[in-house]
């Protein structure tokens, strides 16, 4: 049997990958898809554990057609009964790239037709459309004039996983964050840190990769489930021995989030799964927490409900972060807005373009070595902003002289010609409040302050509080489980 798995642009390379292990044969990538010959029990497997899938396709019929009712006649020429019975129900998905057919609904309205008009003339009754939970959902893709009706296998999309009760904001799509994660290289045997996790999507697809929990393991129904050729025994016995190999032991991933809500809906979720005990979740500031070793893989906010130079300040910040405290770590960071990133301050060693729904997006690899290639990112956003008022400093100071006064320092050494003023510049912003100032121990900081939570992308990036001590992550990390609440 033929079939098609349909995916996001970027992600066909490990489908392709994922296809393969399940033993599919004639695997070929294609645009946002990847198609694949195989058996039912291939059939099922695909659709129980591809973690970069979107649903499933069993190709069944291909012809030429140059109008609707070449369409119409060719469609009705098809052997309907062997898929659905008269009282059965089904719908249309129609996919139309063509000069031929300009409206894809029309075009799946004229299938309708054949397909009610064939049940009529051999039954006597017609079968009933359903798009809320049809008996067969029909695939119709037309491009130019080549017609393709397939046969879709999962139904809902692959994506929901199912251990979402709720959401709180626009959560990561679960194919794009198991994606990501497998792009980044990321393995058990090192620890992953998302220190901006929203509600979880990237921690527990990590952990479901991780410990071999299959997607689909929360899910009840499948398309196929309601064909006629449907064997139940053989689907048992794909999932048991998918079901076999996990494995939650030796993971360690750690999850936080500045907003309690996500941190709550999130661990909800984990232990939904049945992956609680494999990602340590945290309420805590990204801002105050530090690595020097593991992967980070982040999705912090767009901008899309921010203020241009908001986001922009706040990019800057988290690099500024980043290199200062996550020496030795690998970041990966997904974003759409180029502007920001542009002011990152950082030269990413990989860069794939993606997609988070209809927004493109760059995923981008930072290497934040220690030692000597650690100092040639020591420049922040301080040293920046008096560059751009036109002062210059002979030099920055080093991180031991960080923590000293001005008087315990004594003079700057300077070359002739060079100012030697200290001052830091302070600037207003009309849609926030960012100051440089001049703090104890001689440190200058920049703070953006807002109102709300994450979700609307306004929240406040950094804690006025003091770091708490404990024993969460390394610096500043939690120290009670139940922070968040």
């Amino acid at each position: 049997m033929d079939f098609i798995a349909k995916t996001m642009h970027g992600l066909e390379g490990l489908l392709v990958d994922e296809l393969r292990s399940i033993g599919a044969q004639d695997v070929q990538p294609l645009r946002r898809a990847v198609g694949f010959t195989g058996d039912l029990a291939t059939l099922y497997r695909a659709n129980y554990t591809c973690r970069t899938a979107i649903r499933i396709l069993k190709k069944s019929y291909e012809f030429k057609a140059k109008d609707e009712a070449e369409l119409y006649d060719k469609v009705k020429k098809i052997a309907w009964e062997q898929h659905l019975d008269v009282d059965d129900t089904f719908s249309i998905d129609p996919i139309v790239n063509s000069e031929l057919f300009k409206h894809s609904k029309y075009a799946s309205l004229k299938m309708k037709d054949a397909i009610v008009d064939r049940f009529r003339v051999k039954m006597g009754r017609r079968p009933s459309v359903d798009t809320d939970d049809p008996d067969l959902l029909i695939n119709l893709h037309i491009r130019e004039d080549k017609v393709t009706v397939s046969i879709d296998s999962s139904g809902e999309s692959l994506h929901r996983r199912g251990y979402r009760s709720s959401v709180h904001g626009a959560p990561l799509n679960e194919v794009l964050a198991a994606g990501m994660i497998k792009l980044s290289g990321w393995t058990k045997e090192s620890p992953l840190l998302d220190p901006m996790c929203g509600s979880g999507t990237i921690p527990i697809e990590a952990a479901m990769i991780a410990s071999n929990t299959p997607p689909g393991m929360l899910r009840k129904h499948y398309a196929f489930m309601k064909w006629k050729d449907f064997d139940p025994e053989v689907w048992k016995k794909v999932k048991q021995e998918v079901d076999e190999r996990i494995d939650t032991q030796g993971i360690r991933i750690k999850a936080s989030d500045i907003s309690g809500i996500h941190v709550r809906l999130a661990r909800t979720a984990a232990e939904a799964m049945g992956l609680g005990d494999c990602i340590e979740f945290q309420k805590e500031d990204f801002f105050e927490l530090d690595a020097d070793e593991g992967f980070l893989i982040m999705n912090p906010p767009y901008g899309e409900r921010m203020d241009h130079q908001d986001i922009e300040t706040f990019y800057e910040e988290l690099a500024d972060h980043l290199k200062r405290n996550f020496a030795g770590t690998q970041c990966w960071l997904i974003s759409s807005n180029n502007e920001a990133l542009l002011r990152f301050g950082l030269k990413p060693s990989k860069r794939i373009v993606l997609f988070n729904g209809p927004l493109q997006c760059l995923f981008q690899q930072f290497e934040l070595y220690k030692g000597s290639k650690k100092g040639k990112y020591q420049e922040g956003h301080i040293d920046r902003a008096i560059r751009d008022h036109g002062e210059r400093s002979d030099r920055r100071p080093k991180r031991e002289d960080s923590h000293r006064s001005d008087r315990e320092r004594g003079p700057r050494p300077h070359r002739e010609g060079r100012k030697t003023d200290d001052r830091k510049p302070s600037q207003s912003r009309k849609s926030g409040k960012l100051k440089w100032t001049r703090e104890e121990g001689g440190r200058s900081s920049s703070r953006f302050k807002g109102d709300g939570d994450r979700s609307s992308d306004k929240g406040k990036f950094r804690s006025d509080k003091e770091p708490k001590k404990g024993p969460g992550f390394k610096k500043g990390g939690p120290g009670k489980k139940d922070a968040d609440q």
